[in-house]
């Protein structure tokens, strides 16, 4: 348990710093603010990790746009601990904009769009929307299988 202290004030000392010597729209500022909510995300802290990712993800968007691979990426932490939170509406919201942006942005076929369909399965099925999940879950496989072939170890 100690540790894990430890580590959560070096990261709170990293990024307190980071604000105080780079600013708070830094790009190494936003990524120690990540690291930090994705260690109390972790720790179970979801109220804080929710708090920061907002922050992250809010200057993403400012200084990136909607849809920067790195903005995606914050709207997709930030689901995660949605859904841990059990705000399940608002995640699977996010997670369909992260993956609506990636195929239109990155195509059908790049793996972080299959990613992103894979994350949206998730979002419906922790509600209990099986028939969803599986929909889009079938549809990454069928990608994948189009992409790599029926046979490849990584099906």
């Amino acid at each position: 348990m100690a540790d894990v202290e430890e580590d959560l004030r070096r990261l709170e000392g990293g990024l307190a710093a980071a604000q105080r010597v780079l600013g708070a729209d830094h790009p190494d500022t936003l990524a120690a603010m990540n690291n930090l909510a994705a260690t109390l995300s972790d720790q179970g802290e979801l109220d804080r990790a929710q708090e920061l990712q907002e922050q992250v993800l809010a200057a993403r968007r400012r200084l990136l746009g909607p849809d920067h691979p790195t903005t995606l990426a914050a709207m997709n932490n930030l689901a995660y601990t949605l859904q841990a939170q059990g705000d399940l509406a608002r995640a699977r919201e996010l997670q369909k904009e992260v993956m609506h942006a990636s195929r239109r942005i990155l195509g059908p076929d790049d793996p972080e769009t299959l990613r992103s369909i894979n994350n949206l399965a998730v979002a419906f099925r922790a509600p209990g929307d099986l028939i969803g999940a599986m929909e889009l879950h079938q549809q990454a496989l069928d990608i994948r299988q189009r992409l790599l072939g029926p046979e490849h170890p990584a099906l």
